[in-house]
């Protein structure tokens, strides 16, 4: 796996918000294999984004330092594997999710070993987790015919599967995180709505848009 481009990547940065949080987008290292993503999908009953499939994240608290504090005290809380059992390999660009508010996503690897022994899902948070491979990100597409309401423009959906069976779709921001993702690793460039346009229209925060 090459991780050069990541290292080498110079993250663009929005405004913080008061309610500014963070991602970490685990990449699983294997002996044998093609690295695949930690993606979890979050309880039925949520208030925010329930159902869907999303990165390990939260919200900024007061005790956390920085952003990636942040983003490692939720990946910790929320699959139950150690902060220091990762490594971190970069920063992608800033976001707005369609509340308006600061997402930064970070990307860590992690053994495949840490993984088979430390996964416990928050169980107030995720009710399952899914293992895509890093080549699945070549099938991102753009949701031309509003299959998901988000309100990301462009919107884009990635279609997961576990051994040959559908376990549904990632879209909204997170699909938009890993698009941009693929395109640092690739070198590549596509049309990402990082959401600017969230921050202007008051409209639609609330919405549940992604």
């Amino acid at each position: 796996m090459n991780t050069l481009p990541l290292k080498q990547h110079r993250p663009r940065r929005l405004a913080p918000t008061p309610k500014s949080s963070a991602v970490m987008l685990a990449l699983i290292v294997r002996a044998k294999a093609e690295p695949v993503l930690l993606l979890t999908r979050r309880q039925a009953g949520l208030r925010h984004y329930a159902n869907d499939w999303c990165l390990p994240g939260g919200r900024q608290e007061p005790q956390d330092a920085s952003l990636l504090v942040c983003a490692w005290r939720e990946f910790s809380e929320e699959t139950g594997i150690p902060a220091d059992c990762g490594t971190l390999l970069g920063e992608l660009d800033d976001f707005y999710n369609g509340k308006g508010e600061l997402v930064r996503p970070f990307v860590c690897a992690l053994p495949e070993s840490a993984l088979q022994a430390h996964l416990r899902l928050q169980a107030s948070e995720a009710v399952e987790y899914a293992l895509p491979a890093l080549s699945s990100l070549a099938g991102i597409a753009e949701d031309a015919a509003g299959q998901f309401p988000s309100a990301r423009r462009p919107a884009y959906l990635l279609e997961i599967h576990e051994q040959g069976i559908s376990k549904g779709h990632v879209w909204g921001l997170t699909a938009s995180i890993l698009l941009h993702f693929r395109d640092v690793l690739t070198g590549t460039v596509s049309p990402i709505c990082t959401g600017e346009r969230f921050k202007r229209e008051e409209a639609i925060h609330g919405s549940g848009f992604q």
